[in-house]
């Protein structure tokens, strides 16, 4: 499994609610794309946001980056992004501990 973590920052004249509307519609988007397994978008006290994507492979998160940057699903959250803002980062998953997965079905 491979993590990927984008920082980011959305233009100022923008609202959250506005942000979120146009990430919905692009997760629907990464919904479709093979690996793709999980997605969480997280904004800190100071304005900065991540979005946490978890992907079965680095092969398809790759290439679910080059789909995603070019589909029109995506264009507008993409175009809400503060240029210059952008941090991306993936990661190799070394450990899980999850305590949801690990409670007993009721």
């Amino acid at each position: 499994m491979v993590i990927e973590l984008v920082e980011l920052r959305i233009r100022p004249e923008l609202t959250d609610e506005s942000f979120l509307e146009a990430a919905e519609v692009a997760s629907s988007l990464l919904r479709e794309l093979r690996g793709f397994c999980a997605r969480r978008l997280a904004k800190a006290a100071d304005g900065l946001w991540i979005d946490y994507v978890e992907w079965e492979s680095m092969e398809l998160a790759l290439e679910a980056a080059r789909r995603f940057n070019s589909d029109p699903r995506a264009s507008v959250f993409n175009s809400m992004i503060a240029p210059g803002s952008v941090t991306m980062r993936h990661f190799t998953v070394a450990h899980t501990a999850d305590r949801l997965a690990e409670q007993p079905q009721r």
